[in-house]
C-alpha cells in the first residue's frame, strides 16, 4: 500500500471538511443580506398621503448598506419588492410635492412576506395664482418639514432595530418626550397620532388624538392607544386602545 498517497488523501479530505465547516459557520452568523436563492424574500405594501388617498408614482428605495433596490408604486398606490435577500433594511421614498419619508429599520425574514404601508406628508397646503402690476405670480403655502429622532431599545451596537419618530415639535422632561403630529415606527409597525408620549427608559408609548395603528396587514383608527416594548421578544406590542 502506498501510505504517502493515503496520507495525502486523508489530509485533503480533512482540509475540505474544515473549509466547509468554516463557510457554514460564517454564513450562519452573517447579519447581512443572503444571496442564497432559497432565502430571497418579498416586501409589499401601499403608499398613501396623510388623508389615506393612495399614491401612484412614488419612488421607493430599500437599502441594507451593501445592497440597494428601487421600485415605483403602481396606479393603485401599491408596491412590491420580490427576490430580495433577507436581512435588515431601511426604506425611503421620493415624490415631488411631498417630503421624503424615512422609516425605522426592519427585518426581511426567511420564508416570509413582509407588509409595510407608507404615509407621506405634503410639502404644500395650497398654490395660488396672484396677478399684480408685474404679472402673474405663484404663491405657495407650505407645511413645516418633519424632523426625525432615533430611540434605541438597547445600546446601538447591541440592537439591529431602532425606534424612529417623525414629528413637527417635541418637548422633553427627564426621560419622557412628547412629540406633536408624530409617527413612531418600529420594524413594520407604525403609530400615528396628534401627540405621542414616549418614555425613553421603559419605551412605553402613549398615543393621543387621531390615532392610527398600522401593522402592514391592518390599518385601524382610535382615540388613543398605549404600547409597550418587550425586550425578551424585541417587539413593540399594543397594550390597549381606547
Amino acid at each position: 500500500m502506498n501510505y504517502r498517497v493515503l496520507f495525502n488523501s486523508i489530509i485533503g479530505l480533512a482540509g475540505m471538511s474544515l473549509c466547509l465547516t468554516v463557510m457554514a459557520g460564517s454564513e450562519r452568523y452573517s447579519h447581512g443580506p443572503s444571496d442564497r436563492a432559497d432565502e430571497h424574500m418579498k416586501l409589499i405594501g401601499t403608499v398613501a398621503e396623510i388623508h389615506d388617498s393612495l399614491m401612484p408614482g412614488v419612488l421607493i428605495t430599500i437599502d441594507s448598506g451593501s445592497k440597494k433596490f428601487t421600485t415605483t408604486s403602481d396606479e393603485f398606490g401599491s408596491y412590491e419588492f420580490s427576490g430580495i435577500p433577507g436581512g435588515v433594511y431601511h426604506i425611503t421614498t421620493e415624490k415631488p410635492g411631498f417630503y421624503d419619508l424615512r422609516r425605522a429599520s426592519f427585518v426581511l425574514e426567511r420564508g416570509k412576506t413582509t407588509k409595510m404601508n407608507l404615509v407621506l406628508l405634503q410639502q404644500f397646503i395650497s398654490i395660488a395664482l396672484a396677478l399684480d402690476g408685474s404679472g402673474a405670480k405663484y404663491r405657495a403655502s407650505t407645511l413645516p418639514a418633519p424632523k426625525y429622532e432615533i430611540l434605541y431599545p438597547s445600546s446601538p451596537k447591541d440592537s439591529a432595530l431602532e425606534f424612529l419618530v417623525r414629528f413637527t415639535t417635541r418637548r422633553a422632561s427627564r426621560s419622557v418626550i412628547t412629540y406633536r403630529n408624530a409617527e413612531l415606527s418600529y420594524d413594520a409597525l407604525s403609530i400615528y397620532a396628534d401627540r405621542l408620549i414616549v418614555d425613553r427608559k421603559t419605551l412605553h408609548v402613549r398615543a393621543e388624538g387621531n390615532v392610527t395603528i398600522d401593522n402592514g396587514s391592518q390599518r385601524r383608527k382610535f382615540n388613543g392607544a398605549e404600547a409597550e416594548f418587550s425586550v425578551g421578544e424585541s417587539q413593540l406590542k399594543i397594550a390597549k386602545t381606547f
